[in-house]
Parts: structure tokens; C-alpha cells; sequence
């Protein structure tokens, strides 16, 4: 029986193009933006047919799928959201890109390009006093205390200790290992 009448449970929710489950997983969204990224390697495989050279395809390929994979990639990629298996699965995708000519060779894992695009919303976030997030980031900057009530935090909600180390690292910055270290 529904909580509500007339609401249905579901056990996933498509919020902004990122798919959500009740157990907090990107596996379902990791999966559906792989395969909608292999349906657009389709469109890329005609493309070379009507002559496009390689250099261009790549371009494309960055665009257009690098684009797909880090899309609000900030959102579903932290908090240990994304399971080492689907970090392999991305990685995987990206190889047989490489080897069909489509993914650029400077793109060899999925972490370098998603470490970039949370170093650029941090950065942003850090430049930014307008930005919603600003004060709340610079909290965080703030002293020892603070940090090591965030670390607690954070530590009861994660999976496992290197999931909350991994968020903390990433929300304070590399000195705060320091910090998490000593405490």
C-alpha cells in the first residue's frame, strides 16, 4: 500500500538528465549514459564513412560523449555514489573508443577528466562571492574545529572511510589530510 494514495513508489527518479535510485547509485545513470554514448559511437562510425578525418571525429567525441560522461558529474560522482566497477565500465568504454579511433589519446581514465571538472566547479565556487555555494565552502575553509565536525559528519554518511576521506580531500582541499591525520 502506497504511503500516499495515488503515488507510486519507484526505486529510481531521472532529476536534470542524472538518474537516482533509493541506494544512492550512479550504476543505473553510469549505464544509461554508456549506452546512449555507444549509440552516438553509430553516428561517429558514419560519419568516417563520408570521409570526416580522425582529428575531427576526436573533437567530436570529446564533445559530444566526454560531454554526455561529465554531465553534472559533480552531482552523481562523489559520495561513493560511483562503484569501482563502473569506473572500470567508463574506463572500458573509453578503450574501445581509443581503439576505433574516436576517443582522443590523451584521455586514458575517467578519473582525469572527472578530477578536472570538480577542480573547476571548487575553483568557481572559491572565485565566485555571488555563488550560492560560496559561503558555504568558505565555512569549510575555516578553522580545525569546524573541519573536524564536517569530517564527523560526513564520516557517518559514507559507505566507507575512504569514501568520507575521498569527500573531504576533495570539499577542504589536499591539506586537509593533515588535519584528518592528526584528529
Amino acid at each position: 500500500m502506497p504511503v500516499l494514495p495515488g503515488v507510486t513508489r519507484v526505486t529510481s527518479l531521472t532529476v536534470l538528465g542524472v538518474i537516482l535510485t533509493t541506494g544512492l547509485s550512479a550504476s543505473d545513470h553510469v549505464c544509461d549514459v554508456i549506452t546512449k554514448s555507444a549509440q552516438t559511437l553509430y553516428a561517429l562510425r558514419v560519419l568516417r564513412a563520408k570521409g570526416m578525418p580522425d582529428e575531427a571525429l576526436q573533437v567530436v567525441f570529446r564533445s559530444v560523449i566526454v560531454g554526455k560522461l561529465l554531465y553534472a558529474s559533480c552531482a552523481w560522482s562523489g559520495l561513493g555514489f560511483v562503484s569501482h566497477t563502473d569506473r572500470k565500465r567508463v574506463d572500458a568504454f573509453l578503450q574501445r573508443s581509443k581503439r576505433c579511433g574516436f576517443c582522443p589519446p590523451d584521455l586514458s581514465r575517467f578519473d582525469e577528466p572527472l578530477e578536472d571538472a570538480h577542480s573547476t566547479l571548487f575553483r568557481k565556487i572559491n572565485a565566485d562571492s555571488r555563488h550560492v555555494l560560496h559561503q558555504l565552502y568558505h565555512h569549510f575553509r575555516r578553522p580545525h574545529r569546524t573541519i573536524v565536525c564536517v569530517i564527523e559528519l560526513i564520516s557517518s554518511a559514507c559507505r566507507t572511510t575512504q569514501d568520507a576521506l575521498s569527500i573531504v580531500t576533495l570539499l577542504l582541499g589536499p591539506r586537509s589530510r593533515v588535519i584528518i591525520n592528526s584528529s
